[in-house]
């Protein structure tokens, strides 16, 4: 197993949300749901922490992006991903002895990564002078929640959010169903 610097994970949770299920939450049940869906729901995404390189047992590796689409939809849509302070990222070289020195990924384009400057991924490629190398990301999370976020995409993509790092979680809960109830 190889170390790598400059890669994090989140976990990330994304549905169809059923607004009047919404609506008939309170502070406790959304906190519920939200530890509900995180644990036993959500996948692994991988966080690139600077776009131009990582590094694997202190050897530079280039990164390249490649565009994905940004998914539309009209109909409202819940998001929630958490951060925890922590986050081991390894790399699986199985048997190969190659130090790859390129990693290229396909970001998910999604708005509510913008906000905190997250370029987020599942879909990678890893290769070395060219050539794709058969291995695979391993990461371990460890530590308090440093970003727990809801956010929902409703109508005309307006994006309603909350931090439910907060202390003010009932407001901001009120506050949205104000605005789309």
């Amino acid at each position: 197993m190889k170390t790598i610097k400059g890669i994090s994970e989140i976990m990330f949770y994304q549905n169809d949300l059923k607004l009047s299920k919404f609506l008939n939450l309170n502070s406790g049940s959304l906190l519920d749901l939200y530890e509900d869906l995180i644990q036993n729901q959500s996948e692994r995404l991988f966080v690139l922490e600077s776009v131009e390189e990582i590094f694997i047992d202190k050897k530079r590796v280039t990164v390249n992006c490649i565009d994905s689409p940004i998914e539309k939809s009209n109909n409202y849509i819940l998001y929630l991903y958490e951060k925890l302070e922590h986050s081991n990222i390894t790399l699986d070289l199985n048997s190969s002895k190659l130090l790859p020195d390129k990693i290229e990924v396909s970001p998910i384009s999604r708005e509510i990564f913008e906000d905190r400057d997250l370029l987020c991924f599942s879909e990678y490629k890893i290769f070395e002078s060219g050539n794709e190398l058969d291995v695979f990301l391993e990461s371990e999370s460890y530590g308090p929640s440093v970003i727990r976020q809801l956010y929902i995409k409703g109508e005309e993509d307006t994006l309603y959010n909350i931090d439910l790092l907060n202390d003010n979680i009932d407001e901001e809960l009120e506050a949205i169903k104000e605005m789309i109830g």
